[in-house]
């Protein structure tokens, strides 16, 4: 087959790009298939169990929830939550919601608001994590 234009066999390109393709292709999988098998964020990454020690009352939780990581369980032990945080995590530390708000913003995301007894406020984002959160100031008497 010949070029239109420059009347040069093209199947030559054609083949070389398919060949470049295909090493291209058979790299970008050796490469990323380790990280998809054993990402480094994963349950069974065991430097990131142990990298923060366990408390007593951490303890306690991870006995209950053996897949948390010892970060969360030693925050739930504490009533204490932190951004990105997931529900069952909040209300093991927080308790149950008094009030749920659900808001939907201009690109139409979900947004879930809990109102939590004591004057707490979590807003959840669409996948269920914690957005932001809101605890009472404690008041200081002089």
């Amino acid at each position: 087959m010949n070029c239109p234009t420059c009347g040069k066999r093209t199947y030559r390109l054609i083949i070389w790009s398919l060949a470049l393709f295909f090493v291209s292709a058979y790299y970008a999988i050796r490469i990323v298939s380790p990280l998809l098998k054993n990402p480094p964020h994963s349950k069974n990454n065991e430097f990131a169990q142990r990298s923060v020690p366990l408390t007593d009352a951490g303890r306690h939780v991870k006995d209950t929830h053996a897949d948390w990581d010892n970060t969360d369980c030693n925050l739930v032990s504490e009533s204490r939550i932190r951004l990105h945080m997931t529900k069952p995590k909040v209300l093991e530390a927080w308790g149950s919601p008094a009030r749920v708000i659900i808001t939907h913003d201009a690109v139409d995301f979900k947004k879930e608001t809990w109102i939590l007894p004591g004057d707490r406020k979590v807003t959840f984002n669409l996948i269920g994590a914690v957005e932001s959160f809101e605890e009472p100031t404690p008041i200081l008497f002089r």
